[in-house]
């Protein structure tokens, strides 16, 4: 598991890479790590979040339960955008319909990186009057 940031394009992206985690308890201490760094920030930052490969199945109830009360709390404060890799098929489709349905456009999931930075690095916040 790492947390580091990335500059890409003179943009500062925190990345959260789940590929190395061994466990549930490593992607929940992951998951409060992201969310600590997230509270330093003096402004919005773009995240890029990898689970390419990670098997979610075992404590994947707890995970939910911990990012949707950080989602309220930390990440739509601090988070300006977050690209999201490794969620595929049938997963990429709910994901994205949820996305449209709560009206999320500050999260997308991509399948390629090189796309999912193009899009942090160009997001453009969209205000409705």
């Amino acid at each position: 598991m790492s947390l580091s940031y990335i500059d890409y394009e003179g943009v500062s992206i925190l990345l959260a890479d789940y590929r190395q985690c061994s466990d549930s308890f490593d992607q929940l201490l992951l998951l409060e790590k992201v969310a600590e760094e997230l509270e330093k920030q003096e402004s919005p930052i773009p995240l890029l979040v990898d689970y390419r490969g990670v098997d979610g199945s075992s404590g994947a109830q707890a995970y939910m339960k911990r990012i949707t009360e950080l989602g309220d709390t930390v990440f739509k404060k601090h988070r300006k955008c977050a690209a999201i890799l490794g969620i595929t098929g049938m997963k990429k489709l709910m994901f994205n319909s949820y996305l449209k349905a709560t009206g999320s456009e500050c999260v997308r999931c991509f399948n390629d990186k090189a796309e999912a930075f193009d899009w942090l690095v160009n997001f453009q916040e969209v205000t409705t009057v």
